[in-house]
């Protein structure tokens, strides 16, 4: 089956192309993403709902958390000696630690952390759907434009 990760961005950051990087983590992106497939499939004939076709779910970026961490949190780290940032990461979510007290910011503060929202086709027959999706998702080209007359 075929995955789609789409990176959430703000809509501020799409329309200005600002050279800031804002990330966005919306849970918010989920149902709407699923009304949208659903009426695609309703348009194209089909009593399925996109539950019943596909996986939605979000997805945070695991390297931009572990250098969240690494960067944010170094004089933890340093203090608590810690070498391997990633089985850190993973032993706190595990519960095999206890959460230190800024882990919160981590959980809290989503948009430090590129949020992606996954698309799973259930059935290789809506694979070519996944990947005709991508191909328009990622279709636009860009270019610098100004309106200053530089003669």
């Amino acid at each position: 089956m075929k995955t789609l990760k789409i990176p959430i961005h703000s809509m501020i950051d799409l329309i200005t192309n600002s050279s800031t990087e804002i990330f966005v983590h919306s849970e918010n992106s989920v149902e709407p993403a699923k009304e949208l497939l659903t009426e695609l499939l309703k348009i194209n004939g089909s009593d399925k709902t996109c539950d019943e076709v596909f996986e939605i779910s979000l997805e945070r970026d695991k390297g931009d958390i572990n250098t969240f961490v690494t960067y944010h949190f170094e004089d933890y780290i340093y203090e608590n000696k810690i070498e391997d940032v990633t089985k850190f990461i993973k032993d706190v979510n595990a519960g095999n630690i206890q959460k230190p007290e800024w882990w919160h910011e981590i959980e809290e503060e989503h948009h430090h952390v590129q949020t992606y929202l996954l698309v799973k086709s259930k059935d290789k027959k809506y694979d070519n759907f996944i990947s005709l999706l991508k191909e328009f998702l990622y279709s636009p080209s860009w270019y610098e434009h100004s309106s200053e007359d530089y003669s």
